[in-house]
């Protein structure tokens, strides 16, 4: 029997797991014409990691000629909580508030009137002075279609506040355990683009308390900005030429914010 045929180990949770190819094309991969190379593949990194895909902790999606390997997010939370420098995770998601304000909210609940932006997670190590924080920008998962314009599918179109968090606590995690999670991504974090196959590059991570968020500014910031100016060329001036910018369309979310929050205490 060659290694392509059986591949046998004991999981995280003392479970015996047997894989062969049969066994994954019956039970766990929807399409069934996977390589001998993939289900080794798929098999050999349960068996590093000794992940339990009976129990959903790995699973393998076939998109066109390429077999794409997921973890669970489970699988992300219940390793972590074995860590013992471990020490907690907040998580939720980012708003823009009626005024063009940011706001970080907590679970996934968006308040009426607010414009969901992203998803956000802090992990704590004992071991170190600050978590790690990470924020999401939700555009970034969007899919783009034949004609270039984004959208979302399946949950990600039902439930964004859910699935952008679910992003956040995996990222999270994985930059706060880079040696237990470097390289997994669950499937959520794909929004079906398995083609693309690109290490996401979206996250901001921070170790101290300001999150720096730098995604062009939303079209409610600049109206709401263009509103206070009141056409008042010298002052719009002065604020392009702070941040180094040619319009207010230019600016960050988070600088568009910081312009606003200004703008306010000056009406006060």
């Amino acid at each position: 029997m060659s290694t392509f045929d059986l591949i046998s180990y004991k999981a995280e949770s003392g479970t015996e797991v047997s894989l062969s190819k049969e066994i994954v094309k019956k039970y766990l991969c929807d399409d069934k014409q996977i390589t001998d190379e993939e289900f080794f593949l798929f098999a050999s990194m349960c068996r590093e990691l000794k992940l339990n895909p009976f129990t959903r902790e790995a699973y393998i999606v076939k998109y066109g000629n390429k077999a794409n390997i997921f973890a669970g997010k489970d699988f992300f939370i219940k390793r972590a909580a074995t860590n013992p420098d471990f020490d907690g995770i907040e998580d939720g998601v980012i708003g823009i508030a009626p005024n063009g304000d940011i706001k970080y909210l907590d679970g996934t609940f968006v308040p009426s009137g607010y414009q969901l932006a992203g998803g956000w997670a802090k992990v704590y190590r004992k071991s170190q002075k600050y978590p790690k924080f990470v924020t999401l920008n939700l555009r970034e998962y969007a899919k783009t279609d034949k004609d270039d314009k984004t959208k979302f599918i399946s949950n990600w179109a039902t439930m964004p506040a859910v699935m952008i968090n679910k992003c956040a606590k995996v990222a999270a995690l994985r930059e706060a355990f880079p040696k237990d999670f470097s390289g997994l991504y669950t499937e959520e974090e794909f929004n079906g683009n398995y083609e693309k196959q690109q290490e996401i590059d979206n996250t901001n991570v921070v170790d101290a308390g300001t999150v720096v968020v730098n995604e062009p500014a939303d079209e409610l910031q600049v109206k709401r900005i263009a509103e206070m100016l009141k056409d008042n060329r010298d002052i719009e001036g002065k604020i392009l030429a702070y941040y180094g910018v040619g319009s207010l369309k230019d600016l960050t979310v988070s600088q568009a914010s910081e312009v606003i929050k200004s703008l306010v205490r000056k009406e006060q």
